[in-house]
């Protein structure tokens, strides 16, 4: 006789809220996604086959409220799965194909494995302790049980995402499904290469249970996050790195770079300073930490209280950049800004010409020019500079508004017409002062 087996999830009201799914993996495919949707009402059924998601199939459900759990069944059929939550009506999804005996289950710990069970038996076999081979007695044959993985839930923003460190390798694969590490490790390199950073990631958590936790494989995934703009999830990865592998200075540069752009400029001061103390002859590590003190500074953009008192240190960071870097205009051009600041406007300009001489076509070199050329009152030599910006870029609102300015107040000093029309015409509504 025939042996019915379903499994049973509780999904917490943070991973309702979290959006968080439960997830068969098979290959380089997610080939059952399950997600409620408890604003609609419906359990979002779908499948992510050769890098694109497929058809939804929403099975509608009936739910007490956003404080109550959800207890999703799905049962295992010859052709599929039926999905549903348990005493109501239930929906097949056959594009997965036999998941009993290929598939591997991703479960965030925000959802609840409530059990393995089998039809017409009251026997349960609780998360924690799975010995499909053993004396319980389930009618599985060796070999073919899923590879199970608790792992840490995402966050809202990456519900189908798991920080490959949280994956356990597999004690029960199926021999004929298996997958070569090396194979693995080449393919996330060589997309992470070709600088497909999603494929990056989607190679990597599906072939999570083939490959070691390795440093190198993990700064990949860490990196093609921050590429991504999930910084949170490039955080998680990188932290693993930080934990195994303290004095991995690479690791730590990008994990700066995630906090920084994370806005935690405090912590990521922390982090680059370890990293500079292990490699400081490498320029883009001691550049960052510049940066990201200069953006305490000023405050982090009003994100928090500004900190002068770090302002010697950034300049010195980012004198000791320009050094690392003689053919970088940048960390003379961001130099400019702490000298303005101090009233050092001579230095300050010094620097812009410095900045403008390594990277001539760097962005706003010479309206930044014309800035400090005002206060130093060498007006005509400031719309020179504003008439450059101007020329170079015919979109610039602001150069073109500022050469309006300086025209003007020329005029005014002069008492006499000033020659006009030999720039391109702006709208001056349209331009900022």
């Amino acid at each position: 006789m025939s042996v019915t087996t379903s499994r049973k999830f509780l999904f917490t009201s943070s991973a309702i809220s979290g959006g968080h799914s439960v997830d068969y993996i098979l290959g380089d495919d997610i080939v059952v996604h399950i997600k409620p949707n408890c604003e609609k009402k419906v359990i979002v059924v779908n499948d992510f086959r050769n890098g694109a998601w497929g058809e939804e199939i929403l099975v509608p459900f009936s739910w007490e409220g956003p404080s109550s759990p959800i207890e999703v069944e799905v049962i295992y059929r010859d052709k599929g799965v039926e999905i549903g939550l348990e005493s109501q009506k239930k929906q097949k999804f056959e594009r997965c194909g036999d998941l009993l005996e290929k598939a591997t289950l991703r479960v965030p710990n925000s959802i609840q494995e409530v059990g393995i069970f089998q039809e017409k038996s009251v026997q349960v076999i609780k998360p924690g302790h799975l010995d499909l081979h053993g004396t319980l007695g389930l009618q599985i044959p060796r070999g073919q049980s899923p590879n199970i993985l608790y792992v840490n839930s995402p966050g809202a923003e990456a519900e189908h995402s798991t920080p490959l460190h949280k994956m356990e390798d597999s004690t029960a694969q199926n021999p004929g499904a298996g997958f070569d590490p090396s194979d693995a490790v080449a393919l996330i390199e060589g997309e992470f290469k070709k600088k497909n950073w999603e494929k990056v990631v989607v190679t990597a958590q599906a072939h999570r249970a083939s490959i070691k936790n390795t440093h190198d494989i993990i700064l990949y995934i860490g990196r093609a996050y921050i590429y991504l703009g999930r910084m949170q999830e490039a955080e998680r990865e990188l932290r693993w790195i930080e934990s195994h592998a303290p004095e991995h200075h690479g690791a730590l540069f990008y994990l700066g770079v995630a906090l920084a752009n994370l806005q935690r400029y405090d912590e990521a001061r922390r982090v680059l300073e370890k990293c500079v103390s292990l490699q400081g002859s490498e320029a883009k590590y001691v550049f960052e930490l510049a940066r990201v003190t200069t953006r305490l500074v000023n405050g982090g953009f009003g994100v928090l209280a500004p900190h002068p008192e770090l302002i010697e240190d950034a300049i010195d960071l980012l004198k000791r950049a320009a050094e690392l870097m003689p053919r970088d205009g940048r960390p003379h051009r961001d130099l400019s800004g702490l000298l303005q600041q101090k009233g050092m406007l001579v230095e300050a300009l010094e620097a812009l010409d410095e900045a403008r001489r390594r990277s001539p076509h760097l962005n706003a070199l010479s309206i930044e020019r014309a800035r400090v050329l005002v206060r130093l009152d060498r007006i005509e030599e400031a719309l020179q500079a504003a008439q450059e910006a101007a020329e170079s870029d015919p979109a610039n609102d602001t150069a073109a508004s500022t050469v309006r300015i300086l025209e003007r107040w020329l005029e005014a000093r002069r008492g006499s017409a000033f020659k006009v029309g030999l720039l391109p015409s702006v709208n001056i509504d349209a331009t900022s002062a």
